[in-house]
Parts: C-alpha cells; structure tokens; sequence
C-alpha cells in the first residue's frame, strides 16, 4: 500500500499542475518585470555601452527550440525513499506571421515530442516517433505533431495570447478509441506536459528575461513570474549581462522558487493535495545579439519541502511526505 501512495503521488507532482489545466484559449497575463539597480564596474570602458536586450524577430521567419527536461523526485515514508524521474523532449518551430506594435504573432508547431517516466518498478517511454498500435499515448501524441496554434508574445518575451491549443488536444482525443476515464487520463497527462499552461511556462522561463531598458556589462535587473506546471511556484529571479560580443549576450540568471498557496489543498486527479516547497534556479542562457531569441540556454532548479495527501479515499489519515524535487532544463535553436 506504501509503495502505491508513493509512486502515485510521484506520479502527480511530476505530471500534474497544483490546478486544472485551461479547457479554453485565453489572453495570458503578465509576470512583473522589474529593472534593479545597476550594478556596473565602470573601471572598465565596455561596461558603459549599453545594450537593448528584446525580442527582434523578422516577419516570414522560422525560430526553432529543441528542449530537453529532466525532473526527478526522492519521497520518503517512514525508513523508504522512492524515486521517481520524468524526461520531456521537444522540438517546437515558431514562424512569424505579423511584427506589430512590439508585438510578434506566431504559427506554432510541435514537431517532435518524447516522453518518459522511470520508477522503481517501470520504464515507460512515449513518443511521436513510430508510435505501437496499442500504444495510445504516443498515438494521442502523434496526432499533435505538426499541428498548428498561434501565439502572440511582445518584445520582453511575455506570451500574450495564445490560440488553439484546446481544440489540438480535442482533435487528438478523437483520433483513437479507448475506455472514457482511460482517454481523459492520457489526454490529462498530454496536456500537462504539452498543453497551454506547460507551454507559456516552458517558453517564457527562457523568453520573459529581459529588462524593461538597455543594460551594460555586469548590469543586474529583476524578473518575477510563475512556473505553471509539476509543482507551481512563483520565483524572482535576478539577472546580469556577464559578457557581450558581436553576436552574442551571455546573461545568468538566480532565483529563489516558492509554491504558491502552501495552506490550500488542491484536488488533483481526484486528490487532495497541498505542497509546502522552497528552493532555487541558476540559468546560464546566450541569446542572439541581433534577434534576442535563445541560442542555448540552461537551467538548474532544485525544491526541497513536503507533500500532504488529505484524509479521503485513498488514506484515512492525513499523509505528509517529505520530499525533495531536481530538475534540468537544456535549450538550444538547433
């Protein structure tokens, strides 16, 4: 019974948002962006050319991001600790349609997606890539590729507005046969790793970093937001603009992370949950002098804390369960 509360609560934090993803497209709502003050060496003269660090995309043109994520949890109950790991690979094309009034509307594409989760009893791996007949994740998965959505981000890298996303999932639901509960539960696990929430916080935790004004060399400015999927949390992060040469900006990045609304139990799959979690990011990322879009970037983020289950059907007695939470995020535009 231990072992099932176990991998089924590892299951939920790496899956699951702490709430239930969007079923309708909406007009995202900003993060504050805030510019500190500067922290420049003004012994040496590079640091005094400032720099404007935005979004300069060209109508007509393809950006690619090829991301890579790894998210491993430790849980202990009693004297046993488990661990379980998620990997989400995908490469995702944003073509832009319309540059207007600082604004960028995009065709958005998954082009390739893979997924897979290790526990102490499987390995399962799911992807868009020559997907088994009887595998109906990677089919719900392969009726995503390719599909277009649009997405409007303005130049400091904020998602707008996004279109299209629910009705994707919606047509991917239809595309294969199944049991009901079974579908919506594989279509829930899709979405949590894909769909509009997973994707405004993928994408702006490597677009939403630039200051609201040009910065010089060693220059440091502030950044909050929202990571909206697994364990959501806020975090404010400070940047600095390391180094600059012709063609590219070499900025890092640290953040203290916090969950959101640590009192309040969330129902989750049918769950009552409320995680208690702190911890930190480190980011070093190198954008694109001319264009500000990603070249590579890497982020580091580790949450240390506790996950209470409420007393229900699954357990008679409120469950709290010390855990600890590492993620690795790689990006690059090829």
């Amino acid at each position: 019974m231990k072992n099932n509360i176990i991998l089924t609560l590892a299951s939920i934090l790496i899956l699951a948002g702490c709430s239930e993803p969007e079923e309708k497209d909406q007009p995202i709502g900003s993060a504050e962006i805030n510019t500190s003050a500067p922290a420049v060496d003004t012994n040496t003269s590079v640091n005094l050319v400032k720099q404007e660090l935005r979004l300069n995309l060209e109508k007509g043109k393809t950006y690619i991001q090829n991301s890579s994520s790894s998210t491993t949890i430790y849980q202990t109950l009693g004297a046993q600790q488990v661990s379980t790991g998620i990997t989400v690979v995908a490469k995702t094309s944003f073509k832009v349609l319309e540059v207007k009034n600082d604004l960028f509307t995009m065709e958005v594409r998954y082009e390739r997606m893979i997924m897979s989760m290790v526990t102490p009893q499987t390995i399962k791996q799911y992807s868009t890539e020559n997907p088994m007949p009887n595998d109906f994740i990677s089919m719900a998965m392969q009726n995503l590729k390719n599909k277009p959505f649009k997405v409007v981000m303005n130049h400091v890298g904020k998602v707008v507005e996004i279109k299209g996303v629910a009705a994707l999932f919606e047509d991917a639901g239809k595309k294969f046969k199944g049991d009901n509960a079974a579908k919506q539960a594989i279509l829930n696990q899709l979405i949590q790793s894909f769909g509009e929430k997973s994707f405004v916080s993928n994408i702006e935790k490597s677009s939403a970093i630039f200051p609201t004004e040009p910065v010089a060399q060693g220059q440091r400015w502030t950044i909050t937001g929202s990571l909206g999927i697994g364990i959501s949390s806020d975090y404010t992060s400070v940047f600095e603009l390391k180094t600059i040469n012709d063609s590219i900006c070499d900025l890092k990045g640290n953040a203290k992370v916090s969950t959101k609304n640590k009192d309040a139990f969330v129902e989750i799959n049918g769950i009552m949950m409320k995680y208690e979690m702190d911890g930190t990011m480190t980011s070093d990322i190198k954008i694109d002098r001319k264009t500000g879009w990603i070249k590579r970037a890497q982020f580091t983020q580790s949450l240390s804390g506790n996950a209470t289950i409420k007393a229900g059907a699954l357990m008679p007695e409120e469950l709290t369960v010390p855990m600890t939470s590492s993620s690795d995020v790689t990006i690059t535009d090829q």
